[in-house]
């Protein structure tokens, strides 16, 4: 209470007059007692600021005209100073409050303008859309994998009828068949082949060797018992090499394994259609070949 008071008594003797000031302290002094405060330490808290002449002369308080005078100024600076607290306040309250109200109004406009956009959602596709997607993408494997397996499952009941003095040549195309299959795999360590499109041109070339045979068997063509054998060799060779290279590329362009355990699904069931076709289709041939050749049991 006493620095609160030490501070009202010099600020106010600062300012308001010699008589106003003399009245106040005499009006303060009969309530309390008046703090000594050396003149040194005045001049170190206001500087080179003059200070008034004080009456030390204490009298009797009595009210007048100029104590009034007094009460008025120290309630209008006290008012004053509250109200200018007050409208600080104000200011910082309304400040936050606008920008309380603009983040509000900014979010209620960014929420409309996201409810008045178009939202698109993907569905995700089924299990069906995605095998067809895969199987687009591998389908020239898995064509050339039918024709190559169905060329060869083809040709293999007709080795009996190629003409030969040879009574082992259908034993012997036969074996020449398996071993030329299996050399065939291995070659394309040494030339890789990683197009689909080469892979499907070398099946559709296999299909299309099948006519050359029937010639032969048919009597169109001369050929001994060494080229029928070479012929064969040649035709199993890139049996082994076009089906390995199927199944080798196909599954290699995707990257997770449930993409790649579908594309070997679809391989496997082109190769055992091919295997069914082939069977059916040889046993219709054979029987219309039957009555164009003379078939020598051996």
């Amino acid at each position: 209470y006493i620095l609160a008071l030490k501070s009202d008594i010099f600020l106010y003797a600062i300012t308001a007059r010699d008589e106003e000031a003399t009245e106040y302290l005499s009006r303060q002094a009969s309530r309390s007692v008046t703090p000594k405060i050396p003149k040194s330490a005045v001049q170190r808290s206001y500087g080179d600021i003059p200070l008034p002449k004080i009456n030390t002369t204490f009298s009797a308080y009595t009210p007048d005209s100029s104590s009034a005078e007094t009460t008025r100024l120290v309630s209008a600076n006290g008012r004053s100073r509250s109200r200018s607290g007050g409208d600080g306040m104000d200011r910082s309250n309304s400040g936050r409050s606008t920008s309380r109200g603009g983040g509000r109004s900014s979010m209620g406009k960014e929420r409309k303008e996201s409810s008045l956009q178009p939202q698109s959602y993907e569905e995700e596709p089924s299990e069906l859309e995605k095998d067809w997607m895969i199987f687009k993408q591998v389908a020239p494997c898995v064509i050339a994998i039918f024709l190559n397996i169905f060329a060869s499952v083809f040709l293999l009941p007709f080795y009996p009828f190629f003409p030969s003095a040879w009574q082992r040549l259908p034993q012997i195309l036969f074996f020449t068949k398996l071993v030329c299959d299996t050399l065939g795999r291995p070659l394309t360590l040494i030339f890789p082949l990683r197009n689909q499109i080469a892979i499907l041109i070398l099946s559709v070339l296999r299909v299309g060797s099948l006519f050359v045979f029937f010639l032969d068997m048919l009597g169109y063509l001369d050929w001994d018992a060494l080229s029928t054998v070479l012929c064969v060799g040649v035709f199993s060779l890139a049996s082994g090499f076009v089906g390995t290279s199927a199944y080798q590329f196909a599954p290699a362009q995707f990257d997770s394994s449930f993409e790649k355990t579908q594309v070997a699904n679809m391989l496997n069931l082109s190769f055992h259609f091919a295997v069914g076709a082939a069977l059916l289709s040889s046993a219709f041939v054979t029987n219309w070949l039957n009555e164009k050749t003379t078939f020598h049991a051996g």
